[in-house]
């Protein structure tokens, strides 16, 4: 349902340290007195100073994606971006230029924001466990098909569990997919993994996936590290993600906000 792959990432960091290599530029960046700064000074900082861990290049190559990503994503949200390029590879907080007050306000409704989308997730995870398998199939339905999984049928349907089939796009090619729907909160067991790896084989499919409202206990996680990457799983708590990435069960609200625009009062100054 996902792309496998992903970007090479520095070593995760030590307790107390920060947890994104933007965290690690926002906290070198505020210990310059808020100074703008070179990319490669503030990879060479983070390392000294044990924020960040890994080869120098590769780490700038991170660090430039990660600070990019997070600003689209901030900026796509209404929020200011923490960390924000001057060109030539420079680099500034984003809130320098704000008054007083004004910075420790915005960081606290970022925060807030953050706090709400997690308690709404934890809420979707409740109400997943409630459903009832009627419900709960429906839902997965929809998840499918926000998903790309496309021309979704039912194959069989018994013993607690629908299985349905599905294709989704890779590259030019499509593959099949079989999707076992598993509802209730019942911790899932080797046998819920192990049961849809068979299917795989016996019907045909490329690849397997497991939408559960149940958590995964250590069994189906062993099961499913063991069985070579082609089944994959979301237990309640991954399915509940996926569901607010995604727009299913929640509703995305903007809320009208006013806030300080210090590039057109630096723009006036200059001019």
């Amino acid at each position: 349902a996902e792309p496998r792959a992903e970007a090479p990432r520095p070593a995760a960091p030590e307790a107390g340290r920060p947890s994104s290599p933007v965290d690690a530029v926002v906290e070198v960046l505020r210990g310059a007195d808020a100074r703008p700064m070179h990319l490669k000074q503030i990879v060479e900082a983070a390392v000294k100073r044990r924020l960040l861990r890994g080869d120098l290049p590769e780490l700038w190559r991170v660090v430039r994606a990660a600070v990019v990503a997070e600003m689209r994503a901030r900026e796509a949200a209404g929020l200011r971006p923490r960390v924000r390029p001057l060109g030539g590879g420079q680099y500034i907080v984003g809130d320098r230029k704000l008054d007083g007050e004004l910075s420790q306000y915005e960081r606290d409704l970022a925060d807030r924001a953050a706090r709400l989308s997690e308690a709404t997730r934890v809420a979707i995870h409740r109400r997943l466990a409630r459903l009832s398998p009627q419900s709960f199939e429906v839902l997965a339905r929809l998840v499918l098909e926000r998903i790309g999984v496309t021309g979704v049928e039912l194959v069989k349907r018994g013993d607690g569990v629908a299985y349905l089939g599905g294709e989704r796009g890779a590259g030019a090619a499509k593959v099949k997919v079989l999707v076992a729907v598993r509802p209730g909160e019942g911790e899932l067991k080797r046998r819920a993994v192990g049961e849809l790896r068979v299917g795989l084989q016996a019907r045909g499919f490329d690849e397997g996936l497991c939408l559960a409202a149940g958590r995964a206990g250590q069994e189906a996680l062993a099961e499913l590290a063991a069985g070579g990457g082609n089944v994959v799983l979301y237990d309640g708590d991954g399915l509940a993600t996926l569901c607010a990435r995604f727009g299913v069960g929640v509703v995305k609200r903007a809320v009208a906000v006013d806030t300080l625009d210090t590039e057109f009062f630096y723009e006036l100054q200059e001019g």
